[in-house]
């Protein structure tokens, strides 16, 4: 059996019980430095690196990684740094 037509659910169905179980008005500065962090990697080297595999699972899991620190971030009024990729 072919299990890769689960890791799509997965990934979506995973994301809002993470949103749901991470509260970002009670994170700690060590917590919101560490989300600062992953997420300036996953802008500044995400894209180039998921682009290259041969199927989108990890498009999709880059994607929603990205909008799950953007809510974290928002829910918490933490600033996430904002960056111009340069090409």
């Amino acid at each position: 059996m072919d299990w890769k037509f689960l890791l799509p659910l997965a990934i979506t169905g995973f994301s809002p019980i993470l949103d749901g179980l991470i509260d970002g008005a009670r994170l700690t500065s060590v917590q919101v430095k560490t989300m600062q962090s992953l997420y300036s990697a996953a802008l500044i080297w995400g894209d180039e690196a998921v682009a290259s595999t041969e199927t989108d699972f990890d498009d999709q899991a880059l994607a929603t990684f990205k909008r799950l620190c953007e809510d974290t971030a928002k829910e918490g009024g933490h600033p996430l740094p904002v960056l111009a990729i340069i090409e």
